[in-house]
């Protein structure tokens, strides 16, 4: 039986890596003016709820749009490396791009529903974590960081410096600010009796800063050498034509 449909792709917009960082530095620019200003209505003017808005725009609260911003960019992450998977000489299933992939869907996923958050009691309790470790949650997601990158050091190898040193630098400024300052901010919470004053919020200001920024970095990163591997960049759709 003969197929006499045609397939016909409509390209929608070519992907430049430095308007792509742009245009997501923008959104994070919004956001935090947003956060702030709740900030200042919270502590400033007593309003904590202000119709919604303080909590929607609270980079310490889950399920709104500073966390559906990050796990977004951690999506997006995800889908360049998958497609940097699917365009590699090797699809198996244990390519690191396709490992990098589903680790970064993951990351989507917990970052919105902040499944690492719900590790805290029950750590905490048999553990009995206290200081920089209040949050005991990043113990074991920085032993699996540490793992994954000392197993990837082959692949890291082979694709180059340039991506390799963007790729570390995006990582190094997300977990100072993922591991870093939640430790920081774990140690002065605990201080204050689990009390959040402005200025642990002003500490996590800066810790969702620096994820946000580093998430940014990484998309940069692979939108880069995804177009240095396969030339320029388009999105579209396809149709068939029966």
């Amino acid at each position: 039986m003969c197929d006499n449909r045609n397939l016909k792709s409509h390209s929608l917009a070519r992907l430049n890596p430095s308007v792509v960082a742009l245009v997501l530095i923008g959104c994070w620019i919004v956001l935090l003016v947003a956060h702030l200003s709740g900030l200042y209505l919270k502590f400033g003017l007593g309003f904590e709820f202000a119709l919604g808005v303080v909590p929607f725009f609270d980079f310490d609260a889950e399920k709104n749009a500073p966390s559906l911003f990050s796990s977004g960019l951690f999506f997006i992450a995800g889908v360049f490396c998958s497609v940097l998977w699917r365009t590699s000489d090797s699809q198996a299933v244990g390519n690191p791009w396709l490992v990098l992939s589903c680790v970064c869907c993951f990351l989507a996923f917990d970052e919105y529903a902040e499944v690492h958050e719900k590790l805290i009691d029950p750590m905490r309790s048999a553990f009995g974590t206290t200081g920089f470790f209040y949050f005991p949650w990043i113990i074991p997601y920085a032993a699996g960081v540490g793992v994954l990158a000392l197993l990837l050091i082959p692949f890291w190898r082979r694709i180059g410096r340039k991506p390799v040193g963007w790729f570390a630098f995006s990582a190094a400024v997300y977990l100072s600010g993922a591991i870093g300052f939640e430790m920081i901010g774990g140690k002065y919470l605990e201080s204050l009796g689990d009390v959040k004053t402005l200025t642990y919020a002003l500490i996590v200001t800066v810790e969702e800063t620096l994820e946000m920024l580093g998430l940014i970095m990484l998309v940069y990163a692979l939108l880069n050498h995804l177009r240095e591997r396969t030339g320029e960049i388009t999105v579209g759709i396809s149709r068939v034509d029966g």
